[in-house]
């Protein structure tokens, strides 16, 4: 994200979308992707859906966040990669056994945690990003 240059607030609410689409998305619509795409398995599915709005994101946004303002962009882009790990955890068996190992079967309290730091930060970023416009008022020429 960072390297890329892509804004870090887009990129969370983008995975945010792809978890309401992967989890939301019913039947037909797993159908339907399954046969576009080859994928045979439901949990290969809702990883497409899940990482599609993220992928598309970082396509048309890359280059977008100014160099001078990554530093800020440095700690939300770090929880919302832990974020996308931890949504990616229940549909990947190998990461599920890592991360159930390392956290003694508490994953769940750190997702969310996760995702609250993400979207905390995320908002921070927003608001460094656009900051207010300076207006001309009468003794500016």
């Amino acid at each position: 994200m960072l390297y890329l240059r892509v804004p870090v607030f887009a990129v969370l609410f983008s995975l945010l979308v792809g978890q309401v689409l992967s989890l939301q998305a019913g039947s037909d619509v797993y159908s339907f992707i399954a046969d576009l795409t080859g994928l045979a398995k439901l949990a290969y599915v809702q990883i497409a859906l899940l990482l599609l709005p993220v992928v598309l994101t970082v396509v048309f946004l890359r280059g977008r966040t100014e160099k001078n303002k990554l530093a800020f962009e440095l700690l939300p882009a770090v929880f919302t990669s832990l974020t996308l790990l931890l949504l990616l955890y229940p549909n990947l068996p190998f990461m599920r056994d890592i991360l159930d190992g390392a956290t003694n079967n508490q994953i769940d309290g750190y997702r969310s945690v996760s995702l609250i730091i993400a979207s905390v930060l995320g908002l921070v970023s927003v608001w460094i990003s656009f900051p207010k416009p300076h207006h001309k008022g009468k003794h500016d020429k």
